[in-house]
């Protein structure tokens, strides 16, 4: 294992404690810190609410200047793939403007599926916002 995969590691088994036990609907909200966005995503990110939510939010932080993104997980209590890809497209989009994606406060169950489909190696994860944030 190497190190950048051993941090990855280790930031998901940080967050792994922080997953609530609320089912809560989707809510997204975010923030800036400088020229980056952190997206606070909680409750259930499933098809035709959090995906969308998610979109919007981004597009409302990069039209307002915002060049990286932190999305925090920390709240979230289930990811479908919808959602999952929603990642995915905002890490595309956040890139192709010449910026970047991280995640911070990764749920375990969602660094797991993240280490199954590959994204784990494209998806840089750490354990909070701070460690994200001082990561740009």
């Amino acid at each position: 294992m190497n190190r950048r995969t051993f941090l990855r590691a280790a930031a998901c088994a940080a967050a792994a404690t922080t997953l609530p036990l609320a089912q809560a609907r989707a809510a997204v909200s975010w923030t800036r810190s400088g020229d980056t966005a952190i997206i606070a995503l909680s409750g259930r990110c499933t098809i035709g609410e959090g995906e969308v939510a998610l979109r919007h939010s981004l597009q409302s932080a990069l039209e307002a200047g915002c060049r990286n993104v932190v999305v925090d997980l920390g709240r979230t209590t289930f990811m479908d793939s919808s959602c999952l890809g929603e990642l995915i497209s905002s890490y595309t989009t956040t890139v192709n403007r010449g910026g970047k994606l991280k995640l911070a406060n990764v749920p375990a169950k969602v660094c797991e599926i993240l280490q199954i489909t590959g994204l784990a190696s494209v998806l840089e994860s750490y354990g909070s916002v701070q460690e994200a944030l001082a990561a740009f």
